[in-house]
């Protein structure tokens, strides 16, 4: 069965290739992948860094914003129940 990698997983791997002056069959051991697959990555990656395995920083932002947004929506509605409620018990 063929194994798909996350692009920041792949990145992580070919920088620890490029930059730690370990072999890349030292590197694809600890990391539990292939050989080939490192090699192919490495490949991708010196041809085009630009664009070989972006990673999507703009829906993760806006992943976390959309959460935020709710739990503020949460958080108001849940300081105007406590002041119906003080107000209730004093």
């Amino acid at each position: 069965m063929k194994r798909s990698y996350s692009n920041e997983f792949k990145l992580e791997c070919i920088m620890a290739a490029l930059q730690s002056g370990k072999s890349s069959m030292d590197i694809a051991a600890e990391k539990a992948i292939s050989e080939n697959s490192l090699a192919r990555w490495i490949r991708i990656y010196q041809a085009n860094p630009e664009s070989a395995y972006k990673i999507q920083i703009g829906s993760e932002t806006e992943k976390t914003d959309r959460k935020y947004a709710v739990i503020a929506a949460e958080n108001e509605v849940l300081k105007r129940a406590l002041a119906i409620m003080a107000k209730q018990w004093t």
